[in-house]
C-alpha cells in the first residue's frame, strides 16, 4: 500500500479534518469512546477486528501507520427549531391586508421538542495513498467514503430508513476544513464551498403583462390536452434535480424514462401525421411489447439515418452504452452510478435527442406535425425554415390553434 508523502504545505504527522452537519439525527455525541474506521483493515488481516470499532480517547493521539478515518459526533441543541415560520404575520398582512397577532396564530411558536443538529467531524492522516486522486480532495473523499460506510452500518443495525449515505450536495453549502497537528493543536484552513450551483435561484420580479398570461395559458392548454412531448420534458427536468441532489440512481432511471417517452411520443405523432384515428393510435401503443424493438426497428424505419448501436460513431451507440445499459444495471442489479457515469448518461441522452431532432427535420415534409411538435420553433434551434415549413405552420396555428398535434378525429 504505497503512501505518497504530504506536500511542503502540510506539516509532517498532521491530520486533515472536515466538520459539517448531517441531514438527520443519530443520537451520537462526544463520549469517552469515539469511532475509528481503519481503511482496508480486513484486507490487511482477516482476523483484525479493528474495522469500524470504537476506540478509547487516549488512542486517538496515536499516529497509526495504517490509513484511517476518525469519526466524532456532536449533538448540538437547536432550541429554536419550530414547525411554523416567524414571518407568517407579515405574509398574512401582505396577502390579505389583515394584521394578526401571535395569539391568533396559536401563541408561542410550535417548537420541536428535543431538536438538535447532528454534527460530525471526520479526520484522516495527511498521507495520500498511491491509488487515490491527486490534489487536496483525496482526504475529503476518503473521509466521506468511510463516513458513509459507518452510516450504512448504523442504518442496518438500528433499522433507520431515514439514515442514508450522504453525498456532497447534502452537506450544506460550507464544510469547515482544518489541520490537527501532532501536539494536538488544531487550526482552521478555511471553509470549503460545496456546489455553489445548488444555491437557490431568486429571479427578479416579473412583469404581470399579457405576454406572461398568454404564455402560461398556452402551457396550460398543452397540459390539459396532453401535448406529446411534455412528459419527456418533465422527466428530463426531474433527472436534472436528482443529479444536483446527488441521487444518480434516480437520475439515470429518469433519463431513460424521458427518452422512452420521447421515442414513443415520436412514434405516436408519426401516426397522427399519417392520418390514423385516436383509437388506432391507442391500440398501436397499447399493443407494443418492448422499447428495445421500437428503438431498433420501428423508429429507424420511419425516420431513417444510422441507428446502429454497435457503431461507435453513432448517437445510438453513445446513448446505448452510456445510458440504456447503465439504467439496466441500476434497475436489475442495484448498481449505484458514480457522478461521472451519470454525467456521461446525460451526454448520451442529449446525443440521441439531438439525433432524433435532426431526423425529424429531415423528414419534415413526411411528418410536419411531428417535427413542429418536437422542435417548436425550429429556427431558434439552428434550423433554416423553408417555404413549405413556414406555410404549414402558419396554416395549422391559424386553423387549429393549440391542438393541431392531436389526431384528426379529436382535434376540433
Amino acid at each position: 500500500m504505497p503512501v505518497v508523502e504530504p506536500d511542503e504545505t502540510t506539516p509532517s504527522g498532521a491530520w486533515i479534518t472536515y466538520t459539517f452537519p448531517l441531514p438527520f439525527g443519530l443520537g451520537l455525541t462526544l463520549q469517552e469512546r469515539e469511532h475509528i474506521m481503519l481503511l482496508f483493515g480486513a484486507a490487511l488481516d482477516p482476523k483484525d477486528s479493528s474495522l469500524g470499532r470504537s476506540w478509547a480517547k487516549p488512542d486517538l493521539t496515536a499516529f497509526d501507520p495504517f490509513p484511517m478515518v476518525k469519526l466524532r459526533f456532536l449533538m448540538h441543541p437547536n432550541p429554536s427549531a419550530a414547525i411554523d415560520d416567524p414571518s407568517l404575520p407579515e405574509v398574512i398582512h401582505q396577502f390579505f391586508g389583515n394584521r394578526v397577532d401571535d395569539e391568533a396564530l396559536g401563541g408561542e411558536p410550535f417548537l420541536i421538542p428535543g431538536a438538535y443538529v447532528q454534527w460530525v467531524t471526520a479526520e484522516t492522516q495527511a498521507r495520500r495513498l498511491e491509488f487515490e486522486p491527486e490534489g487536496p480532495e483525496y482526504a475529503f473523499h476518503r473521509c466521506l467514503g468511510q463516513l458513509n460506510m459507518f452510516l450504512t452500518a448504523y442504518a442496518i443495525k438500528y433499522g433507520r430508513d431515514d439514515v442514508f449515505p450522504v453525498n456532497t450536495t447534502q452537506l450544506g453549502w460550507l464544510v469547515t476544513s482544518g489541520e490537527r497537528l501532532e501536539d494536538g493543536a488544531w487550526r482552521m484552513t478555511g471553509p470549503v464551498l460545496m456546489h455553489p450551483d445548488n444555491v437557490p435561484l431568486y429571479p427578479p420580479e416579473m412583469a404581470m403583462d399579457e405576454d406572461l398570461g398568454a404564455g402560461i395559458a398556452g402551457c396550460l392548454e398543452d397540459i390539459h390536452y396532453g401535448h406529446p412531448y411534455i412528459s419527456a420534458r418533465l422527466w428530463f427536468d426531474k433527472s436534472k434535480r436528482q443529479g444536483r441532489a446527488g441521487d444518480h440512481e434516480s437520475q439515470t432511471v429518469s433519463l431513460q424514462t424521458s427518452l422512452e417517452s420521447l421515442i414513443f411520443s415520436t412514434w405516436a405523432m408519426t401516426m397522427v401525421d399519417s392520418g390514423q384515428t385516436s383509437q388506432q393510435i391507442h391500440a398501436a401503443l397499447s399493443g407494443f411489447k418492448t422499447f428495445e424493438s421500437l428503438f431498433k426497428t420501428t423508429i429507424p424505419r420511419l425516420l431513417g439515418g444510422n441507428w446502429d448501436r454497435k457503431d461507435p460513431s453513432t448517437a445510438a451507440y453513445s446513448y446505448w452504452q452510456s445510458l440504456y445499459l447503465l439504467r439496466n444495471r441500476v434497475v436489475h442489479t442495484g448498481y449505484s452510478p458514480e457522478s461521472t457515469e451519470a454525467a456521461a448518461a446525460e451526454q448520451g441522452y442529449r446525443a440521441i435527442r439531438s439525433f432524433v431532432n435532426d431526423r425529424l427535420w429531415d423528414q419534415r415534409r413526411r411528418f410536419p406535425r411531428t417535427m413542429f411538435a418536437r422542435l417548436g420553433r425550429p429556427e431558434l434551434m439552428g434550423y433554416q425554415l423553408d417555404d413549405f415549413s413556414r406555410s404549414f405552420y402558419e396554416t395549422i396555428t391559424r386553423d387549429e390553434p393549440n391542438r393541431w398535434w392531436l389526431p384528426f378525429d379529436v382535434r376540433n
